[in-house]
């Protein structure tokens, strides 16, 4: 399952993030080994920066999913963690959870095992 935003760089898919119009943030997560070149992340993984130029296809990917009877979007998933987001009708209709973040007019955050989620439906999209 994906979420997010991605580059092939040398033949591998890596998660990618923009640093300015013409580089980027490539990242992968300290559950898989070193990659060459690669530098300890501060977001337990590894990361490198590559010029746009570097990267052949980008791509990113909408996740959109059920949890617990809620539909919810996928906005990052990282070793086996889902991060999701999702909108009650009313603050109190909220899925109860011990790390549910509730916000306003009934939005809430939580993070969960990917495993959980029922429904899953990706949509990529060329380009980002």
């Amino acid at each position: 399952m994906r979420a997010g935003s991605y580059a092939v760089w040398q033949g591998e898919v890596f998660e990618c993030y923009y640093i300015t119009d013409s580089k980027l943030l490539l990242f992968r997560s300290a559950l898989h080994p070193q990659p060459e070149g690669f530098e300890p992340s501060r977001y337990r993984g590894w990361s490198r920066e590559v010029h746009i130029s570097e990267v052949g296809h980008r791509f990113s990917v909408t996740t959109t999913a059920v949890w617990r009877g809620h539909r919810v979007e996928v906005d990052s998933i990282r070793d086996g963690k889902a991060a999701l987001s999702g909108k009650s009708p009313r603050p109190g209709d909220a899925p109860k959870h011990p790390s549910i973040m509730v916000e306003r007019y009934g939005e809430w955050e939580v993070l969960v095992p990917a495993y959980e989620l029922t429904e899953v439906v990706e949509k990529y999209h060329d380009s980002i």
